[in-house]
């Protein structure tokens, strides 16, 4: 209650959540662009992060955001850099995690820690994305010239479509249970033995 206070957040609005830095490559201009064309406005989008971490100086890319933002500027909410330590009160607020990554993130922890937190994903196909978020957890788009289209297209359907989110809360809770230090080493160690 106090996050959706300190940012006006209204209780009935959804939020999207993105996370990470603010540079070309996690398609942060991508998925400010797509919110132009989305028919329910019932929504805020949180931006944690910022281009360079703790530091305040931002960078030409950031700026540009910030400008395209502006015709939108109701809807988008910069936090700007939040330590590591508060991020899951933002997760326990959001309804929708939408990771646009545009290149090959090997495997980006912004993507676990959505499906830890129950939240179904709108993210790409880019690099180990699609190892981590599944069909069920997550829509998985296409990373080509189609992706603001795509990108507004399915926003607009989990904003619209409440059962949706649901099955998918539930997806992202049930694959997360798989996602252990203990199965990343065993599985680490089953790999190695089949090298040999």
């Amino acid at each position: 209650r106090k996050l959706k206070e300190k940012y006006g957040i209204k209780d009935n609005e959804k939020i999207l959540l993105f996370t990470g830095r603010i540079t070309p490559e996690k398609g942060v201009k991508e998925l400010v662009e797509s919110l132009k064309n989305i028919s329910n406005q019932n929504y805020k989008l949180l931006i944690l992060g910022s281009a360079l971490n703790e530091l305040k100086t931002k960078t030409k890319y950031q700026e540009e955001i910030e400008n395209i933002v502006q015709t939108i500027s109701s809807k988008v909410i910069f936090t700007g850099f939040i330590k590591y330590e508060e991020i899951n009160k933002f997760y326990s607020i959001a309804d929708i995690a939408v990771l646009p990554s545009i290149w090959d993130d090997p495997a980006p922890l912004t993507v676990i820690e959505s499906l830890v937190s129950g939240l179904p994903i709108i993210t790409t196909n880019s690099g180990g994305i699609p190892e981590y978020a599944t069909d069920g957890s997550a829509i998985i788009l296409q990373n080509n010239e189609k992706i603001v289209q795509n990108l507004s297209k399915n926003i607009d359907y989990l904003l619209n479509n409440t059962k949706e989110l649901k099955r998918m809360r539930e997806k992202a809770i049930e694959v997360s249970k798989n996602l252990t230090l203990e199965n990343y080493y065993f599985n680490f160690i089953n790999i190695i033995k089949d090298e040999k």
